[in-house]
């Protein structure tokens, strides 16, 4: 026999419906962006790509991420111009810029994210590329600064196990040979957080010659247990990871 729904009951049942709702709506979510553009004046082409971030409780909060992120991009942009200005283009192409943004986690609380773009200048013999991170609190609307991302006085111990791990990889070997410069704490400016770890990324010639590309590499977080902070929005991201890692495991 079926239970009618009472006044009271359906009552519930659409509050709990709303509530549903209201927290899906609340979870931050993503959409990409992009733009394109040429300015004849330089003989410079453009294309950017970049993130939006929705859902966000605080629409102030969620306002001031989305046009960080927006100037992360046209950063790139910027800065192109302004060395052109000092560039003497030769051959029958245009310089390029072609910046993008990819996500390595987002939470409820954080959002971290690569800046890449790669270089082309007319004339010049090769392309030049980057890449940097940028991790956002999305309580605050506030950058994260890499170094906040690990323990006070963590630095040489996180330097240390990231050169050991970049040592262990072929890539940057050849015959038996390592061929990148030791891994020092003011390196670790490249640090993207993802759901089970941190990826260390390294720009063009910061641990060698240009011929190494950007170096990255990844470590989990129990390979950087006691490296990682112990408080704040990673702090919480690392213990909710470590649970479902758990759980998934059993």
């Amino acid at each position: 026999m079926t239970t009618p729904l009472t006044h009271t009951t359906l009552s519930l049942v659409v509050v709990a419906l709303l509530a549903s709702a209201a927290e899906a709506h609340a979870r931050p979510t993503t959409q990409p962006r992009q733009q394109s553009g040429a300015d004849a004046a330089l003989r410079f082409e453009w294309e950017l790509s970049w993130v939006q971030v929705f859902g966000l409780p605080n629409q102030a909060v969620q306002l001031r991420v989305n046009r960080a992120l927006v100037a992360e991009v046209a950063r790139e942009r910027s800065e192109m111009r302004r060395h052109l200005r000092d560039w003497e283009p030769t051959g029958g192409y245009a310089s390029t810029l072609d910046a993008g943004m990819t996500v390595g986690v987002l939470t409820d609380e954080l959002l971290s994210v690569t800046v890449s773009s790669s270089t082309m200048y007319s004339g010049a013999a090769r392309p030049n590329h980057s890449l940097r991170t940028v991790t956002f609190d999305l309580r605050t609307g506030s950058k994260v600064p890499a170094a906040a991302l690990l323990q006070p006085g963590a630095g040489a111990r996180a330097a240390a196990l990231v050169d050991a791990k970049l040592r262990a990889d072929p890539d940057y070997s050849e015959g038996g040979e390592y061929y990148l410069a030791p891994v020092r704490p003011e390196h670790l400016t490249g640090i993207l957080v993802e759901r089970d770890g941190l990826r260390f990324l390294f720009g063009d010639q910061q641990l060698g010659p240009h011929a190494v590309g950007l170096p990255e590499t990844k470590l989990t977080w129990a390979e950087l247990d006691g490296v990682v902070a112990r408080d704040g929005a990673i702090a919480r991201h690392v213990a909710r990871s470590a649970g479902l890692t758990g759980a998934l495991r059993r």
